[in-house]
């Protein structure tokens, strides 16, 4: 098999097929020893676990994004390609693979590849819907505001308010 270097972010996907009755202890596993894994490691960007809608489905998957595949190969070693499995995990699945892949540019998840970062809430995965958006915060503690461009990039006004531009912005 031919790798090709890249620069780009990598997604590796472990899929597995839980033993029967063994698909929540595997993912509590996920949540707790794998995800203290790829967090211990540099060039760790996130990682998700995914399991399926359907109960009854035993396969789960834990992804996680690199920052390009020399990280990968710095945090798994020569065995990159192959699946690193914590003492305990072979017992409760019956089957598992692991593949990596380039992220897309164009997924939905934006990714800045200048500066290596994705947006605030993406890389800790805590999901806390109670946070506040940066740009329609709940609570304005300053009446007069810079008016700025659709990309705060440019100010476009020394004295208006922004909150014509972000409008009533409903909260997640």
């Amino acid at each position: 098999m031919t790798v090709r270097s890249s620069s780009r972010p990598i997604a590796r996907v472990f899929r597995a097929t839980a033993a029967p009755g063994c698909r929540d202890e595997l993912l509590q596993r996920f949540h707790s020893s794998s995800a203290a894994l790829v967090n211990s490691k540099v060039g760790c960007l996130k990682y998700r676990i995914l399991e399926p809608i359907d109960a009854l489905t035993p396969e789960v998957v834990f992804e996680s994004v690199w920052r390009d595949l020399d990280a990968v190969k710095v945090a798994f070693g020569d065995a990159w390609r192959q699946s690193h499995l914590p003492e305990g995990y072979s017992a409760l699945m019956t089957a598992y693979s692991v593949h990596h892949f380039f992220v897309s540019e164009s997924s939905t998840t934006k990714f800045d590849s200048e500066t290596a970062k994705f947006p605030f809430g993406v890389i800790s995965g805590h999901g806390d819907k109670s946070a506040e958006c940066p740009l329609c915060p709940r609570k304005r503690t300053l009446i007069e505001r810079v008016r700025m461009s659709a990309l705060c990039r440019k100010q476009t006004s020394s004295s208006a308010s922004i909150d014509h531009l972000v409008g009533n912005c409903k909260q997640a």
